[in-house]
């Protein structure tokens, strides 16, 4: 009984591993923001925001994992200012609390008109590392003279998200241009007869290796692209969580059967003596499970903690110091994270 529950959880460990959603980029849409000449109700503008989660996910592909409308409220509850973020450092903000590598955000007009309500929508995907530009869509449904009710609204609001992943490229972090220092030449000293004696006071100046301190420079800051993210640190405590949980949910029946161990099985009312079978094995294995379990909950923790880390890291800068010696030049770096 171990050994195939064992080779179940492998199974669905490496059908997790080899899932393309692990390796692809993740999107969350916020809560839209709209401009109405009527009050708005928060269920219906949730309901707004379902509609656009449901376009990403329909157009997402292999390429982005959607977080869903409910998951970024949740994660957002009590962050107003962050879950209405349309533009600046916000986004950095919600990129990093959501863990995704584009913010969508949303703006809904509704003007009152025949039959329903003339809707103007405009969607921007906004990219918190700075290494892409904005991305828009534009979309309306209804207008003046025909208005749009309420399912023909949904649907165009999926339908403008749908129309906006295909704009979307992944692109690769790409390392820093090296920063280029000009070299001075050196001064020759003149020429002079061979047998003229020189005055000691008028000796060049001790080079740089005398221990003569560099001139100051003002220092030039370069600001470098993102730390590349490790998926590897992902991986690992996802497949490590999944394989935690289903040890230790194995290991609960046989603790529970191992006081059992040396009993008989029979349950027909026969003698104890003529049982031909016994409880055994139930204590060694679900100890097994659990200290498996255990191991692999530890390592769900420290890989988690390292992704955290390597998640922060990415958002790293370097400032680089250039400096001028009498006979050379050098560039000093500091790295912030």
């Amino acid at each position: 009984m171990f050994a195939p529950s064992i080779a179940r959880l492998s199974l669905v460990g490496a059908v997790l591993l080899a899932s393309p959603s692990l390796y692809a980029a993740r999107l969350a849409v916020l809560s839209p923001k709209v401009d109405s000449d009527s009050p708005v109700s928060d269920g219906r503008r949730n309901k707004f925001h379902d509609s656009l989660s449901q376009g990403l996910v329909e157009a997402a592909g292999s390429e982005w994992t959607v977080l869903s409308s409910e998951e970024v409220r949740l994660r957002l509850v009590g962050r107003d200012d962050l879950l209405a973020c349309q533009q600046g450092s916000c986004a950095a903000q919600v990129a990093a609390l959501l863990q995704v590598d584009r913010v969508i955000v949303s703006n809904i007009s509704m003007k009152s008109a025949i039959g329903g309500s003339a809707y103007q929508i405009r969607l921007t995907a906004l990219d918190p590392s700075g290494k892409q530009g904005e991305v828009t869509h534009t979309d309306r449904c209804g207008d003046d003279n025909e208005g749009c009710n309420l399912s023909r609204a949904f649907d165009s609001l999926r339908k403008s998200s749908l129309a906006l992943v295909p704009k979307l490229k992944v692109a690769p972090p790409t390392p820093s241009a090296p920063v280029e220092v000009s070299r001075p030449a050196p001064e020759r000293p003149a020429s002079s007869p061979d047998n003229l004696l020189k005055d000691p006071s008028s000796s060049p100046a001790p080079s740089a290796s005398a221990g003569v301190i560099p001139s100051p420079a003002t220092p030039s800051t370069a600001p470098s692209a993102p730390a590349t993210r490790h998926i590897g640190y992902r991986i690992g405590w996802v497949a490590s969580g999944i394989l935690a949980g289903g040890l230790l949910i194995t290991s609960i029946p046989f603790l529970v059967l191992s006081p059992r161990d040396g009993q008989p099985t029979c349950t027909d009312g026969r003698p104890s003596n003529q049982c031909p079978t016994r409880y055994q094995g139930n204590l060694a294995t679900g100890l097994g499970l659990l200290g498996g379990g255990l191991a692999a909950a530890t390592a769900f923790g420290v890989l988690y903690y390292l992704d955290r880390r390597d998640l922060k890291r990415s958002s790293g800068q370097v400032a680089l110091f250039p400096f001028l010696m009498d006979h050379g030049s050098g560039l000093s770096a500091v790295a912030r994270f």
